[in-house]
């Protein structure tokens, strides 16, 4: 992918412009990585391309006697468990570049020839990026979390009519209403995400062989987990607290 005639225009001008001083920079820095792990800071602002951003940053890796309009910024984000990559190519008409950016993720160059996969190869520094983009369950209050999936048990229960939930333990599921039926399969799929909850907490310690670090945040996490599971229990929740257990016990 080429850059545009009018981008590629910008670009030469801001490259040709002398360095300006830190008080007339852009709304920010964005930290922006080669493949090879080394990173620079490149300004960045509401009206910056991502043509533009990524010819500023071959500068500052010291890229010389190239055509500037052959270098793109990927977004790279990470998720768990896994980590599993998302890697995309911004265009280079986009602009916004600073009120677009991730949370969590990065941004790499890399010529417009060079495989997207290469981005960020390094499995512990994928799952390191995850790590920061997710929210910690160690952060958060046992008592607001069991109290939020009560409230999602009860907005779905509260969809489902006395008669239908008869006829849907007596097998006869076609006569149930269709909002019944909607929501016993939301019900279903609460349960499914709930009891598969520790599961996907725990990966996020490691395999067998973890370290001892890694072995304490684990049983924080377990420990974290009962309690919620308790609180489920003190609130009448029997769903999500039967749940929990059950992905607790697997």
């Amino acid at each position: 992918v080429s850059m545009p005639a009018s981008l590629a225009t910008t670009a030469e001008r801001q490259l040709a412009a002398p360095r300006p001083a830190p008080a007339a920079l852009a709304d920010r820095a964005v930290r922006v990585y080669r493949h090879d792990g080394q990173s620079r800071t490149v300004p960045v602002g509401r009206d910056t391309p991502a043509g533009v951003a990524a010819a500023l940053a071959a500068r500052e890796f010291g890229v010389a006697g190239v055509d500037y309009a052959c270098w793109q910024l990927v977004e790279v984000c990470a998720s768990l468990p896994g980590p599993a990559l998302r890697r995309r190519a911004l265009q280079d008409s986009v602009t916004d570049l600073d009120g677009r950016l991730p949370v969590g993720g990065r941004y790499y160059l890399r010529r417009a020839d060079e495989p997207i996969d290469q981005c960020l190869t390094d499995k512990t520094e994928a799952l390191q990026l995850a790590r920061e983009a997710a929210v910690d369950l160690l952060q958060l209050d046992p008592r607001r979390l069991a109290q939020l999936l009560t409230e999602s048990d009860a907005e779905a229960h509260r969809q489902i009519r006395p008669a239908d939930l008869v006829l849907w333990w007596l097998g006869n599921r076609d006569g149930s209403s269709y909002k019944s039926l909607t929501a016993f399969r939301r019900l279903i799929r609460l349960a499914e995400a709930t009891s598969g909850w520790p599961g996907r907490e725990l990966a996020t310690c490691g395999g067998a062989n973890i370290e001892a670090s890694e072995q304490r945040r684990r049983d924080r996490i377990l420990k974290r987990l009962v309690r919620v599971a308790l609180e489920c229990h003190r609130l009448r929740n029997l769903c999500s607290a039967t749940s929990l257990a059950l992905g607790l016990a697997a």
